[in-house]
């Protein structure tokens, strides 16, 4: 199979450029060249840019992103890939690429081009008309995958979406007034909104003339005694006639479908940071990806269920499964959602089992949903800052620190290292002291601040470490609060701990935390490492990184009782498996 070079700047990466890999791959091996213009201002990172390639394409695991600033036909010559793809979408890029195809042909580098046209339906779709839309609060999803989407809504709208469903007396209000409590806690905005109250609205108040034509296409097609005599609809009786028969409720849904959509749209307009959606009916509706498929399913068993609903409805038998048999069972509902994600390749289910209300559990899980929502680490430091009284030095922090791991030779030691960190800080979160996690906080965020891959053992860790004790004097923390960031960042530059602290070995854990994950993952970080020291031979690189390799291997790869217990196995697998790579065994 013979290598391609498929060109662009992905800012950002569409279902255009997915269908055009995914063409070129079923004939060559694809090489995806990110044009990192100096002299362009990107709205996405390299790092970024790459991540969410390598996110959306995942399963098919020969294609590598790579960096370029310099002429493409060269880097094509260098790698000795003679072939470019193009895709086409109008009679206007056709012309553009044949007058470069015929300037790459006078260089004489034997370079040649394929021109790949779009699908019809494809044609509109661009990186520049998918950010305008989504200015307007428009849907996107059919234009870039879904972790893309999630990307652009927080970098454009300042918006995270998360959808919470349940199943019937599962004690939804709690779960999202603690959901909000938290949020609150964080000091970070969170806009509850309660699809219930839209429908509702759309049925027995909006005036509109849309909704007025939406009330009589439920009117004919159901009963036209469910209409009062102000020509509202009776919710009652509708739901008597509809919420039995899955049928019918499919059909309300679709009459429903647009106008709902409209008002979600209307009420998510301006409003930044978390945006909380609530509706029973969410898996039974069929749009789960608008919320990126970013839910949490609230459930009780059996016999809970109904001993609330005896309880507090004093409803009979009879009553109680007829309310309960006109929604999706809770193992439908995780069905129909795990199936959703699986599709998509995006999100991790959460699911809270309410039937004690475990305030414990809650937090535990919002502090996961936090880690899967939180793609720019953002959330978070806002968090720590505003409880330590710096709300205000957010931004200056922020876009100090992540423009220093946002250059195009960190292909692993990127600001989605720091995150990466941060999620597994925040994973044993309930295991350390205020101040313990305060010092972690710290140190995972500057620890890799400094990044030169020609500079000697302990050089970067002790350039990060002081540039922290620069920039956090100016927050006015502890003298003593920052030394022991400083010796917490200095610890990862041999991964050794003399010491039966604790934190110490949290930090040591939670830095090397990339070993453990599944196969896939540990290898595409495997090769982003040896990009990041292109700048040695083969030979040089493979011994120091087998010496690396066989010490970890050979020694306890995690220091902490947690990290072993779930994660030890998996990193040794992993090591052995480079450790072949490196040594030419298949």
């Amino acid at each position: 199979m013979g290598k391609v070079i498929y060109p662009w700047s992905f800012d950002p990466f569409t279902y255009w450029h997915e269908d055009i890999i995914t063409r070129a791959w079923e004939m060559f091996e694809v090489v995806i060249w990110v044009w990192q213009n100096p002299d362009k201002k990107y709205m996405f990172s390299f790092p970024e840019r790459v991540k969410m390639i390598l996110d959306a394409t995942n399963k098919i695991l020969n294609v590598q992103v790579l960096p370029y600033s310099w002429l493409l036909v060269d880097f094509a010559f260098e790698q000795w890939i003679t072939t470019i793809v193009r895709g086409i979408r109008w009679s206007r890029d056709l012309e553009d690429e044949s007058y470069l195809h015929w300037v790459w042909e006078s260089q004489k580098l034997w370079i040649d081009t394929i021109f790949l046209l779009s699908k019809q339906d494809q044609t509109h779709i661009s990186s520049s008309t998918t950010k305008a839309i989504l200015r307007e609060q428009w849907m996107i999803q059919d234009y870039v995958p879904l972790n893309v989407k999630h990307f652009l809504e927080a970098r454009m709208m300042w918006q995270y979406i998360i959808w919470l469903t349940w199943t019937i007396w599962a004690g939804k209000s709690y779960i999202a007034e603690q959901f909000v409590q938290l949020w609150n806690e964080y000091n970070i905005p969170v806009h509850n909104i309660d699809l219930d109250k839209i429908w509702h609205w759309i049925l027995e108040q909006a005036t509109d003339d849309w909704y007025k034509k939406v009330r009589q296409k439920i009117i004919d097609r159901f009963w036209d005694g469910i209409k009062n005599e102000k020509w509202f609809i009776d919710r009652k009786k509708l739901g008597e006639n509809v919420f039995n028969n899955p049928e019918k409720r499919k059909e309300l849904d679709e009459i429903l479908y647009d106008s709902i959509i409209l008002r979600i749209r209307k009420e998510m307009k301006l409003k930044k940071w978390i945006v909380l959606l609530n509706w029973a009916l969410l898996a039974e509706s069929w749009i789960l990806n608008l919320p990126n498929n970013n839910m949490v399913v609230v459930w009780v068993n059996q016999q809970t269920q109904q001993e609330r609903l005896s309880k507090h409805r004093g409803l009979g038998f009879e009553q109680i499964e007829r309310r309960v048999n006109s929604q999706f069972s809770t193992e439908m509902k995780k069905k129909v959602i795990q199936k959703q994600i699986d599709g998509d390749w995006y999100w991790d289910l959460i699911d809270i089992e309410n039937n004690w209300n475990s305030d414990e559990e809650i937090k535990q899980a919002f502090n996961r949903m936090v880690s899967l929502l939180d793609v720019f680490g953002e959330l978070r430091i806002q968090s720590v800052l505003s409880k330590l009284g710096f709300w205000d030095k957010f931004i200056e922090l922020y876009w100090k620190l992540k423009p220093l791991h946002d250059t195009p030779e960190r292909l692993y030691h990127n600001w989605f290292h720091i995150v990466d960190c941060l999620n597994k800080l925040y994973e044993i979160k309930h295991e350390l002291e205020e101040d313990e996690f305060i010092v972690l906080f710290f140190a995972i965020l500057f620890h890799d601040s400094v990044y030169n891959t020609n500079a000697s053992f302990w050089e970067n860790e002790n350039n990060s470490a002081n540039f922290s004790e620069t920039v956090l004097k100016q927050l006015w923390l502890d003298s003593r609060i920052i030394e022991r960031i400083k010796h917490l960042i200095n610890l990862t530059s041999s991964h050794t701990i003399n010491s039966d602290d604790d934190v110490w070995k949290y930090m040591v854990d939670i830095d090397l935390s990339i070993l453990w994950q599944e196969w896939e993952i540990y290898y595409q970080y495997a090769k982003s490492i040896r990009y990041e020291y292109s700048n040695y031979s083969d030979d040089d690189y493979n011994t120091w990184r087998l010496s690396f390799l066989r010490w970890m291997l050979n020694r306890q790869t995690f220091q902490t009782q947690y990290f072993q217990e779930k994660y030890e196995r998996q990193a040794k697998s992993n090591i052995e498996k480079e450790i072949q790579l490196l040594q030419g065994k298949k």
